[in-house]
């Protein structure tokens, strides 16, 4: 908040807001730095990394296929679902030493003036643990955000929703 003469203060942002994407590589940097500050952080084993995504936004703007399943989750009512909070955990693979998940988020209110929320958590967890050193924490982040970023581009996408693709794969 900026005072002003003679009137109320006025709010300003103090940073500018960017893509998801462009923000990505800034936030890594800062994750790396502010990771390497902990208290005996060589002594530490890193367990899990994720990527998070929140986005409110009006249903006729959404992925294709984040409203591909919005619409087959309300067939059974002919689509006609006013509002929904439905929340799936999922694995999403496994290989030597890390499984990877995803936390879907989806959220719309009966009030008309609040958009929908669509929010994905992936997740990366190592088992074991991986050792803390600013090399290695680069290419994990690198790794899992490229990882995470695949799955939300195809689950966007709405393949995963098509029930032609879905019986042919089944």
């Amino acid at each position: 908040m900026r005072p002003t003469s003679a009137g109320p203060p006025v709010a300003e942002l103090t940073s500018t807001p960017m893509p998801f994407t462009t923000l990505l590589p800034d936030v890594s940097t800062r994750l790396i730095e502010a990771t390497m500050l902990l208290p005996e952080v060589k002594t530490r084993k890193l367990l899990r990394v994720g990527v998070v995504s929140s986005t409110g936004v009006d249903e006729d703007l959404m992925p294709p296929g984040i409203l591909r399943f919005i619409n087959y989750i309300g067939r059974p009512w002919q689509g006609s679902v006013g509002s929904y909070n439905i929340q799936i955990s999922t694995e999403l693979g496994k290989s030597s030493g890390r499984t990877d998940k995803c936390v879907h988020f989806l959220v719309k209110t009966d009030n008309p003036d609040q958009l929908p929320l669509i929010k994905f958590d992936w997740q990366r967890w190592f088992d074991p643990g991986r050792a803390i050193h600013p090399d290695s924490l680069t290419e994990i982040l690198r790794d899992a955000i490229a990882s995470a970023m695949a799955y939300l581009e195809d689950l966007a996408e709405g393949s995963r929703f098509d029930e032609n693709i879905l019986r042919t794969t089944a």
